[in-house]
């Protein structure tokens, strides 16, 4: 006799071959009925099981719904669903790939920014779903003095993410939050390097300056401020460090320093 695991393992075969026939399982671990309500059952099945699916998605790409409109979403999320089986339990963590399954969805191909998205608003949720540091420890910089300041080092808030788009990817995300004073762009086709943390009121998400993905890469490597801010200048000679700290620094990334 078939274990629990085995039976629900094979029953979710069943389900993910649309091809299959429920005949040969239905035979071996259920009581006897006619075909036609095996096909029935298990078509019911089918059914739910994507429309489940489906909607996982739809909830986890609300800012993917402003722009394209629920129906289009929906039916993605649809096909999505068809192509793509879960392997957790938990249907929060159902449509980590959606913004590959994008890439190739031949109605999304006139909207190529789509997968990049996708791709940004999956990590929001996921930076969501995380506790933020304490940024307590950084009162005591006002105490350093200047000459200090270059061996330092800091620490960024781990739920943190980098993320480098062909496109204005920070502008779309943030024109497409609901608030009217921040309109979608009309440039879109101009790359971006985009910062997403979580702070203490939540995920915040903003395109990074010249220089500033360098700077950040320097701080993720621990490396001091004064060769983070010399990576930065070699990359974009007009690096705003006093505008890049300030932003670092005001509720931003970096949470905690070492002298």
């Amino acid at each position: 006799m078939p274990s629990l695991a085995e039976l629900q393992s094979a029953f979710g075969a069943l389900l993910a071959d649309a091809e299959a026939s429920p005949e040969p399982f239905f035979a071996r671990h259920c009581v006897a009925a006619p075909a036609q309500r095996h096909a029935a059952a298990l078509a019911s099945y089918r059914r739910n099981t994507l429309g489940a699916r489906a909607q996982a998605t739809q909830a986890s790409y609300s800012v993917l719904a402003r722009i394209v409109g629920a129906h289009f979403l929906r039916a993605a999320a649809l096909q999505y669903a068809a192509q793509t089986p879960s392997h957790s339990g938990d249907l929060n963590r159902y449509g980590a790939s959606f913004a590959d399954f994008l890439g190739s969805f031949a109605p999304a191909a006139t909207l190529p920014y789509l997968p990049d998205v996708a791709r940004l608003e999956w990590c929001v949720q996921a930076l969501l779903a995380q506790t933020p540091a304490a940024r307590d420890a950084l009162q005591g910089l006002q105490q350093l003095p200047p000459d200090a300041w270059a061996s330092l080092r800091f620490a960024l808030e781990p739920a943190h993410a980098l993320i480098a788009s062909r496109w204005a990817l920070a502008d779309i995300w943030l024109g497409n939050q609901g608030d009217p004073e921040v309109p979608p762009p009309t440039q879109i086709d101009q790359p971006q390097q985009v910062l997403a943390w979580r702070g203490p009121a939540g995920v915040h998400v903003r395109a990074l300056a010249p220089g500033e993905a360098e700077f950040f890469q320097a701080l993720r490597a621990q490396q001091t401020l004064g060769a983070a801010c010399d990576a930065a200048v070699q990359a974009h000679a007009d690096f705003d460090l006093p505008q890049c700290l300030h932003q670092c620094l005001a509720q931003g990334p970096v949470v905690s320093f070492q002298t």
